[in-house]
């Protein structure tokens, strides 16, 4: 079901989650700038899949984009001093969470329309 994808989408967004936490512990020295980067909100480029849309880019972050606000916005250059191949790994891992995020966030969709469809033909029934 819809339902059970949506759980599955969102145990491998946790799993994403834990991964990062592992490849960078909380006394990295650039945790703080790298943990900033890899929760960025980035514009993708469209076609990646049909039906991309950029109002997807926010789904879940609000509890994020108050911390945002106090924040300067943050470059996805290499800091000095960091490993640049831990930086590529920490953007790899944000790519593939954009992608979960966005998976989960049609499947939310596709459940929302079932819902309404259900509903309008319940009332149509009812008449």
């Amino acid at each position: 079901s819809k339902e059970e994808e949506l759980q599955h989408w969102s145990e491998k967004l946790t799993l994403i989650g834990v991964e990062f936490k592992s490849m960078l512990p909380d006394s990295h020295p650039y945790c703080e700038t790298l943990t900033k980067i890899f929760r960025k909100r980035i514009k993708r480029s469209k076609g990646r899949e049909e039906g991309d849309e950029e109002e997807d880019f926010d789904s879940d972050g609000d509890d994020e984009d108050e911390d945002d606000e106090e924040e300067e916005e943050v470059e996805d250059i290499c800091p000095p001093g960091c490993d640049q191949g831990l930086f590529e790994r920490i953007l790899d891992l944000r790519e593939k969470k954009l992608d979960t995020e966005e998976v989960s966030a049609d499947i939310q969709r596709g459940i929302e329309d079932l819902r309404k469809t259900i509903d309008r033909l319940k009332s149509r029934e009812k008449q």
